[in-house]
């Protein structure tokens, strides 16, 4: 019988099995200092953004309209706000910039973003909203949906935050709540986001790799649910800030595989499918391995003790056509 892996100790001999020799240095980097990004209010009068460099310059390998408008704090600081009261830039990790941006909203498509609190990803997907297209933002939490709206409020001018639209929904039910409604989705999942347990005594003594099999499982509903809201030819974005390849690459495999649930295919190079669509304007995403930037069987990750960025783990995936 396998032995139970729950504490510190257990935390340990689980990841160091996932990562091999790579673990020690990537745990160096987990407890290393946190790096951030700026994401420079396009709709605020005055960008005073403390920026360093673009932040492009950080993901060598791909494509660098992915990164406008952002760039890499020298040190922490707080946003002022313009003359009309919008907030100047948002602070995030500069590999929370991509799943946004992946999506990519086109003319006309209704989107959404099912555990869109705190706010940062919804901010991205809003600057980026063509005139006829809608935005749904959800959360379960009614707590954390109240924070988000104070971001919209904060950050957007009232004519955009009027054609956004927030509800309060358990994610793993969006599907029955709104079938085939949505173009394109946005899943930025609950996880068991290593680099806080790490940080905190507190949570490394609560973590067990049982946790890790119920978020899995949890994600699972979640992405099952997303199929389900979405139209024929829809696309999404699945991401976590995860290690384990259970709640990654093992949530996609499991989608992939069950008879139960919509079927969705892995676009292994970006949106999107089409070479005539991929002409105006998509994304491709390098399969080769580069140092920021890793493939996985499924998606990609980014981790901290090769891009100074992260964890992040996403996977781009489209429903068929019907």
């Amino acid at each position: 019988m396998s032995p139970v892996l729950r504490g510190a100790e257990g935390f340990e001999r689980y990841y160091a099995n996932v990562f091999g020799a790579r673990w020690p240095s990537l745990r160096d980097a987990l407890l290393g200092s946190v790096r951030h990004a700026a994401w420079r209010n396009p709709f605020a009068k005055v960008l005073d953004a403390p920026g360093g460099a673009p932040l492009h310059r950080l993901f060598a390998a791909l494509p660098t309209a992915l990164f406008e408008g952002c760039t890499l704090l020298d040190a922490p600081a707080a946003p002022a706000k313009d003359a009309a009261g919008l907030t100047t830039f948002y602070a995030l990790d500069p590999a929370s910039v991509l799943p946004p941006r992946l999506l990519a909203p086109r003319p006309g498509e209704t989107i959404g973003e099912l555990c869109a609190a705190p706010g940062g990803k919804a901010l991205l997907l809003a600057e980026r909203l063509a005139p006829d297209a809608t935005l749904v933002l959800n959360d379960r939490s009614r707590a954390r949906l109240e924070r988000l709206r104070r971001v919209i409020d904060d950050y957007l001018p009232a004519s955009l935050g009027a054609r956004i639209r927030i509800t309060n929904v358990h994610a793993a039910r969006f599907g029955l709540r709104s079938p085939g409604a949505f173009d394109a989705l946005l899943l930025d999942v609950p996880c068991s986001s290593e680099r806080h347990v790490l940080g905190s005594p507190r949570a490394l003594g609560e973590w067990s790799a049982a946790r890790v099999k119920r978020l899995a499982q949890q994600q699972y509903a979640i992405l099952a649910a997303a199929a389900a809201a979405l139209k024929p030819g829809g696309r999404l974005v699945y991401s976590t800030c995860a290690l384990a390849h259970d709640e990654n690459d093992g949530v996609i495999e499991r989608i992939l595989q069950s008879p139960r649930h919509p079927m969705l295919s892995v676009l292994p190079d970006g949106f999107p499918r089409s070479s005539e669509a991929r002409a105006e304007g998509g994304t491709v995403l390098p399969r080769s391995a580069v140092a920021e930037v890793e493939p996985t069987r499924f998606g990609f990750r980014i981790l901290p003790d090769r891009s100074a960025a992260g964890p992040l783990y996403f996977a781009l995936l489209q429903k068929p056509e019907e």
